[in-house]
């Protein structure tokens, strides 16, 4: 089963549980857009399965957690337990992440950044385009990028 199936079947099961129509578990969207949804003809977004999550009476992990027990054919009190497991090993499970934290630069930003003032330094300690390129095992044009704009 795809999780685009597990999904449809899981929000189906758990809204005729709860006794709700396709409109009362949407309100700020088509009854169209949830029939699509639980015919496996349309994808979620995160910000959508909260907010059915919530219409139904769950938690949006509690939520996902039926529709991967749904995939997985499996328990839902499964799926939990390995989560929990997995953020134990990874020490995840008591982590608390502030809102607002700062955002780690990405990889090539940080290694760019790392690149010129390494450039800079050189170039401040009287080396030639040539031979920082040489010393740091770059290209003379990255050199030349990042040797001009300290200017």
């Amino acid at each position: 089963m795809t999780l685009r199936e597990a999904f449809a079947s899981a929000l189906q099961f758990l809204r005729a549980r709860q006794g709700l129509s396709q409109h009362d578990i949407a309100p700020s969207v088509a009854q169209s857009y949830v029939s699509r949804l639980e015919a496996g003809k349309r994808s979620v977004s995160l910000e959508m399965s909260a907010e059915l999550a919530d219409a139904i009476g769950l938690h949006p992990l509690s939520f996902l957690a039926v529709v991967y027990a749904a995939k997985d054919g499996r328990p839902a009190h499964e799926i939990l337990k390995l989560a929990e497991q997995q953020l134990t090993e990874a020490l995840l499970l008591q982590a608390v992440i502030a809102q607002g934290s700062e955002r780690t630069p990405q990889r090539r930003k940080a290694e760019a950044a790392q690149t010129a003032r390494a450039v800079l330094e050189q170039k401040n300690d009287g080396k030639t385009q040539a031979e920082t390129a040489r010393s740091l095992q770059i290209s003379t044009s990255t050199v030349g990028r990042y040797w001009h704009s300290d200017s």
